[in-house]
């Protein structure tokens, strides 16, 4: 799976671009179109019979293997001009991955993984980790009693969709009832790569 890279519009060069009110327009129809794409290539990476694959390169596909409860799930990576290459089992923070979200400049990796019916998300180094160098996890987002589901990536951010608000995370120590600070529904949250900071993104239509 590839993400497509997306440009922004040029806006002072747009007919109308002198009104603030059309630039405006003209900037959150690009944000959608940023949206949407995330949307549309992130469903491609449901699971097929234990085996969930993301294209990482022209020539190169990331595999995790489920092989069920009593056994780690294994990952690899498979190019057409050599044999699989062993990045290690057990490596995410629970035992089932269920979606991968490689950024388009090859450089982050975002993996949702669920034990017990529980999601969390982590960022890990795309580089480090196919070079064989491990699986270092630079941001992690445990949600929880909540949801969060990869979108994709834009140019400039991962998207991410929660029932929980990802900005107040983690919740104060001692918060005895953390299911009451659920959204009403699922909403749309932005990383930024290096600071990894969380704020809300814009919905677009049917993401």
């Amino acid at each position: 799976m590839r993400f497509m890279k997306t440009k922004r519009a040029n806006l002072h060069s747009s007919r109308g671009a002198s009104n603030p009110g059309v630039q405006r327009k003209l900037l959150l129809a690009v944000l959608s179109f940023e949206l949407l794409s995330s949307c549309a290539t992130a469903s491609e990476n449901a699971p097929a019979d234990g085996l969930l694959t993301s294209r990482v390169s022209e020539s190169c596909s990331l595999l995790v293997q489920d092989k069920g409860l009593e056994s780690d799930t294994c990952w690899s990576l498979a190019c057409e001009s050599r044999n699989a290459v062993d990045l290690g089992c057990g490596l995410a923070a629970f035992h089932a991955v269920g979606a991968l979200a490689p950024s388009p400049d090859g450089r982050w990796l975002g993996v949702v993984s669920v034990g017990e019916g529980h999601p969390i998300l982590e960022v890990v180094d795309l580089k480090s980790l196919l070079g064989g160098q491990g699986y270092q996890v630079l941001t992690t987002i445990n949600p929880y009693p909540g949801t969060i589901n990869l979108q994709g990536w834009t140019d400039s951010a991962l998207l991410v969709t929660s029932d929980m608000p990802l900005p107040e995370l983690p919740l104060a120590e001692g918060d005895s009832d953390p299911a009451s600070r659920m959204l009403p529904s699922q909403q749309v949250f932005a990383l930024e790569p290096g600071t990894w900071k969380v704020q809300a993104a814009q919905t677009p239509p049917n993401c």
